[in-house]
């Protein structure tokens, strides 16, 4: 159900780095209804499918605190030299586990 108190309070939180050439930006889509994860410059295409990524957006859910969480793995991983298809995989199986 809608809440404007807790509306306010989710699309309050957002953040973006861009890490060894890699972007990631976490935001409140209102389009989704959560936080979502994205990493702008995954070319969708034969790469990209070829190693099981099929989109630059991962859901999280309505929770400022796990997209937090999220934001800082991925910002971690970003930081060992992940490429961004092995992060955007493991950022997406954190983003599951936390539902």
């Amino acid at each position: 159900m809608f809440n404007p108190e807790t509306q306010e309070k989710k699309e309050k939180y957002q953040e973006e780095k861009e890490i060894n050439g890699i972007k990631i930006i976490v935001v409140y889509d209102t389009r989704y209804g959560n936080y979502v994860l994205k990493f702008p410059q995954i070319e969708l295409g034969e790469e990209a499918i070829d190693k099981g990524v099929f989109d630059q957006i991962i859901r999280i859910d309505e929770n400022p605190d796990n997209a937090k969480k999220i934001f800082d793995l991925a910002v971690k991983e970003a930081e060992n030299g992940s490429d961004v298809y092995k992060l955007f995989k493991k950022s997406e199986a954190f983003a599951g586990e936390l539902e």
